[in-house]
């Protein structure tokens, strides 16, 4: 029914086809510093609904896909108490911005009770978060497909999932730390390391295998489809959800930069 355009922000999501087959064009989106980039983004597409998710409120797209007509939804809502934009110094700009939306879709009556300060709540309804439907749904479809070896499963396994640079230098002086004879500890404790970045990238991967080696640990790479050392660099996208099956504990990345990624996945 709907010619579908995916926009992105993260270039590890775009260049993965992850949505590949659910979408007909995949793009990224602009940045949202000019006005001219955001006339030239929705002028050239045209699209009839422009849908945004969580976060990602762009002020000046929602104020040009509003001057062009575009109706716009705001799906899975986050505005908790400490929002930027419910602080008093926004308020103003917040309704602005706001009441330009159509319908703003929120998954519980806390965060309706917060965004209904800003717009008049005829425009808010209460439905299911699509992230938590869509990991239960994954859970369910995979949970018997063997993404690991099963041998796997009998190690004490701690995965560091999605994490940045900011996270490394922590991760590897914990590292250092519990495992300060490098391999020789970790299988003395029965345990595997599973590290899977943020960015998949040859530099990252590179960076991730010079401090291992630095700190005596040998390693596999999960495309050279073995598990000969206690340690597994994933150097593939989209599968760090189904991964945190085999771990008994996970680290989360992104505290320490712009914010923690998917606590849901791993729980």
């Amino acid at each position: 029914k709907f010619f579908i355009v995916q926009s992105f922000t993260s270039s590890t999501i775009y260049n993965s086809n992850v949505y590949q087959k659910y979408i007909d064009v995949a793009c990224y989106q602009p940045f949202d510093f000019l006005f001219g980039t955001s006339k030239f983004f929705f002028k050239t597409i045209q699209p009839h609904y422009y849908i945004v998710t969580r976060h990602d409120i762009w002020p000046k797209h929602i104020f040009i896909a509003n001057k062009l007509g575009i109706k716009i939804f705001y799906i899975n809502a986050n505005l908790h108490k400490n929002s930027i934009w419910l602080q008093p110094y926004m308020k103003n700009l917040s309704r602005l911005i706001f009441n330009k939306i159509s319908l703003i879709t929120v998954p519980s009556k806390k965060i309706k009770n917060n965004i209904v300060y800003l717009v008049d709540k005829s425009k808010v309804q209460i439905l299911t978060d699509t992230r938590f439907q869509q990991i239960y749904d994954r859970f369910l479809i995979n949970k018997d497909k063997d993404f690991l070896p099963n041998k796997i499963l009998a190690a004490n396994n701690i995965i560091f999932g999605s994490i940045d640079h900011n996270d490394e230098d922590i991760i590897f002086d914990a590292f250092k730390r519990r495992y300060p004879n490098g391999m020789i500890d970790l299988e003395k404790n029965n345990e595997n390391l599973i590290i899977v970045p943020h960015e998949v990238n040859d530099n990252v991967i590179k960076r991730l295998i010079s401090k291992l080696e630095k700190q005596n640990f040998q390693y596999n790479l999960y495309t050279d489809k073995s598990l000969s050392n206690n340690v597994l660099i994933i150097n593939h996208v989209g599968i760090l959800a189904d991964l945190y099956k085999y771990a008994k504990l996970a680290y989360v990345g992104g505290g320490f930069n712009r914010g923690v990624h998917s606590v849901i996945e791993p729980a």
